[in-house]
């Protein structure tokens, strides 16, 4: 009888980790590129601090400007680059093979972070502009004509893009 009953709540103890462990693993997983959305936000932070509106159009490297711990932390995952009329943007460039998050993810993360604002979203290759998450008092799309190739980079189509300063 002890048996069949330790047997009964050991089953019952399999099947509830068995059934909670996706919760974790994908709460897990969302910290993770929330993570990852705030290096890429820190790194464009750090590239407007350095640029503001007079950069050249080219690659902003704002290593001077990054915290010190985020430094190492960005690891090649993020580029700004400047058009030399204002305009800069940051983009997520992770090798989707040997990255653990993709560009959803972190397009995920950052709308976590930047809530409702316009200028971050997802590069549109037939458009060639930046679609945020965000719509106008029309319900329209809020978007930033990006035109690629930017200073230089060539964007692809869905990439995460925060538009600034």
């Amino acid at each position: 009888m002890w048996m069949v009953f330790i047997a009964a709540v050991m089953a019952a103890l399999f099947s509830f980790v068995v059934m909670s462990s996706g919760d974790v693993n994908s709460e897990m997983r969302r910290n993770g590129y929330v993570a990852v959305a705030k290096q890429m936000a820190t790194y464009h932070a750090a590239a407007v601090a350095t640029c503001g509106t007079t950069c050249s159009a080219g690659v902003i490297n704002p290593a001077a400007k990054l915290p010190s711990v985020a430094q190492n932390l960005t690891n090649g995952r993020f580029a700004s680059y400047a058009n030399g009329s204002g305009m800069i943007i940051t983009v997520f460039v992770a090798n989707p093979v040997l990255s653990t998050y993709k560009d959803g993810d972190v397009l995920a993360g950052l709308r976590v972070i930047y809530l409702s604002s316009p200028k971050v979203g997802t590069w549109n290759a037939s458009t060639q502009m930046v679609e945020s998450a965000v719509r106008d008092s029309s319900n329209l799309i809020i978007t930033t004509t990006v035109g690629s190739p930017f200073a230089g980079y060539t964007l692809h189509d869905r990439q995460p893009v925060i538009v600034g300063p």
